[in-house]
């Protein structure tokens, strides 16, 4: 979340992913707070969530400007 914050303040930055591999609930419960959906909600800059796999529904990708759960998540970011 602190991350989030920081990058969103800098101005090279364009946008944010927020990647995390799945595994057991446990695990991904750090990005599932309201603290981390608030930083990304919140954020100046798009940010895309990439977390977990495809059966994972988390609190950050229902508020991220895009989510993605293939493995092609710089592909949703244009690079220019």
């Amino acid at each position: 979340m602190n991350g989030i914050h920081h990058l969103g303040r800098l101005e090279d930055v364009d946008s944010i992913i927020v990647g995390r591999g799945g595994r057991s609930d446990s695990n991904l419960q750090a990005l599932n707070t309201e603290r981390v959906a608030e930083a990304i909600f919140t954020a100046n800059i798009p940010v895309v969530t990439a977390i977990g796999h495809t059966d994972d529904r988390l609190i950050a990708d229902q508020v991220a400007d895009e989510y993605d759960l293939d493995e092609g998540s710089g592909e949703v970011v244009e690079v220019e």
